[in-house]
């Protein structure tokens, strides 16, 4: 099962780098059909790590449901990248987004926060204090977006949440083999 699940995050990072690049390979007419395929490879992972029975044996039931809380919660910028693609930035975009977005990243404050307090990985304490940096700053974007106006400032909260979420999307793939590696010593060594 583990070189599958290292192929579908394999599989899931080059079709992830092929959306990005469909402008310039040619692939621009499959637009629908890649965001699809990482939507489905992406999900597919994270809902899987989330429902592996070990999980049960590591995690409190409170950090369970904040892990797969944001887990879940990964559709909201899904959802934002779908509307992103057709529509130019707009505040009334970033309002109706803010909520589930500051959840998507309250809920990732609180998983990473609890696989650090877990494993001690630095890469965790990375992920904690980026999650914890883009609330904030995004927060912070959409209140100077609200008093100012200005188009440039409503645009950057758009443009700093989907290079995010580009980023997010590229080690998704190797983050899933991690965590579940991780998972399993944690069960191993109990």
């Amino acid at each position: 099962m583990a070189v599958f699940i290292r192929a579908i995050g394999l599989l899931t990072t080059v079709v992830v780098l092929v959306f990005f690049l469909r402008g310039q390979l040619g692939f621009k007419s499959s637009e629908f059909t890649l965001f699809v395929l990482m939507l489905t490879g992406v999900m597919g992972l994270l809902i899987r790590l989330s429902l592996l029975r070990v999980n049960t044996q590591v995690w409190r039931k409170r950090q369970l449901l904040a892990i797969r809380s944001h887990v879940y919660l990964h559709f909201v910028p899904f959802c934002y990248l779908a509307l992103a693609l057709n529509n130019s930035p707009s505040l009334s975009m970033n309002l109706q987004f803010y909520l589930p977005v500051a959840a998507f990243f309250y809920s990732g404050r609180r998983t990473w926060q609890a696989f650090f307090g877990r494993f001690r990985s630095k890469i965790y304490k990375l992920f904690y204090l980026g999650n914890t940096g883009m609330f904030l700053t995004l927060s912070l974007l959409l209140v100077l977006g609200l008093v100012s106006q200005q188009a440039s400032i409503i645009a950057a909260f758009e443009q700093l949440f989907m290079l995010y979420f580009s980023v997010h999307l590229l080690i998704v793939g190797a983050v899933v083999i991690k965590i579940e590696g991780d998972i399993n010593t944690y069960r191993s060594v109990e």
